[in-house]
């Protein structure tokens, strides 16, 4: 039986975490365990699933010395130490000092593959350039690697004629819900109510579009937009865009949740937003779909690829249109959501996700 190191080391938040949680709970019955170590970083959630449920790991600090512990010197060493046929990074990059075995990267950086998006624009020219010598670093980390696992066919196709890894082997694991996430199924259908709840489950960047959705939602005063954001800058710029608009009353935040919180927040609202420029796969969509939401979603081909008739979708640059469009998608909900069971019944399992990564594992 091979041995195996799972590096989730890379994963702290957001739609990586509650996947790394979903490998962890079936790994804990899987008789491979005891030919398995786990590197993650010390006092997480990850941390504390291995050492409750004995699942042999290595916890490392989460700073940059400790990313640079990693890469340089621990991925290697553990595998030395460990005689390890395999190092799989869930979602990362091959280390910069490669381990002497068989390495496979979960690869979600569809900026990097969809290279025609300007993906930093918004940045200022210098800190732009710093996020694409970021990007060059992990395509070249990335390229080392033996296999590369995508999360969807668009992206691998879209990998294949931009030549984005030359050579290397890409295979495809599709996205499931979380397994920690089963609650989703069981939620009740939203109530009627005048006032529509919309959730935008994320965490603070640019490129998820929260900051344009006030220009829609001010053609709708029964639209109220709840959002996950911590305090800091971007949250500010939220709230500025909702203010200017006078509007900052249809604006709630609740502030980070964790993955277990996610199913009774999903349960009080009505329906699932995500805007971004671009995403590799997004776990709004199966939230969405799990819960019986209706999921409202920006018009790009990514999206399109995975979402098909599953979703309502909104040019975020025509307001009044975008508004018409989300109302008129709630009074056909039902459409939608069943759209959405059909798309949901196309992906794996949790467990099946889980089988498939131990293929490419052991291929």
């Amino acid at each position: 039986m091979n041995r195996v190191i799972i590096n989730l080391y890379p994963v702290s938040q957001g739609g990586g975490l509650q996947n790394a949680l979903s490998f962890l709970n079936f790994l804990v019955s899987d008789p491979r365990k005891d030919k398995v170590i786990v590197l993650v970083r010390a006092n997480s959630v990850l941390e504390l699933n291995c050492n409750k449920n004995n699942i042999n790991y290595i916890s490392i600090k989460d700073s940059f010395l400790g990313r640079l512990k990693v890469e340089l010197y621990l991925a290697r060493q553990v595998s030395k130490v460990f005689k390890a046929d395999t190092f799989f990074t869930l979602f990362g990059n091959t280390p910069l000092v490669k381990p002497q075995c068989l390495t496979i990267s979960g690869f979600a950086f569809s900026n990097i593959i969809e290279s025609d998006v300007d993906f930093w624009g918004f940045l200022p020219f210098y800190q732009k350039v710093i996020k694409q010598l970021k990007d060059k670093m992990r395509l070249y980390l990335s390229k080392r690697g033996d296999i590369l696992i995508l999360e969807t066919e668009h992206l691998k196709k879209q990998a294949e004629i931009n030549k984005t890894f030359d050579f290397n082997k890409l295979c495809v694991v599709k996205m499931a819900p979380s397994s920690i996430l089963n609650e989703l199924y069981e939620l009740p259908k939203p109530k009627k109510s005048k006032i529509k709840k919309i959730l935008y489950l994320s965490g603070p960047h640019p490129n998820k579009n929260i900051h344009k959705l006030a220009v829609i939602f001010q053609y709708n005063e029964n639209f109220k937009l709840y959002v996950t954001l911590p305090m800091g800058d971007y949250l500010e710029q939220v709230i500025k865009s909702f203010e200017y608009y006078g509007i900052s009353e249809q604006l709630v935040n609740l502030g980070p949740v964790s993955p277990g919180d996610v199913p009774s927040i999903i349960s009080s609202v009505d329906a699932m937003i995500n805007i971004a420029t671009l995403e590799s796969f997004s776990n709004n969509w199966v939230e969405a779909w799990a819960s019986n939401r209706l999921l409202i979603v920006i018009e790009k081909e990514y999206v399109r690829s995975s979402c098909n008739n599953a979703a309502v979708y909104i040019d975020i640059t025509d307001g009044k249109n975008a508004a018409r469009n989300i109302e008129h998608a709630f009074e056909t909900s039902a459409l939608y959501i069943e759209w959405g069971i059909h798309e949901l019944s196309r992906l794996p399992s949790p467990r099946q996700r889980y089988d498939e990564f131990w293929k490419v594992i052991n291929a």
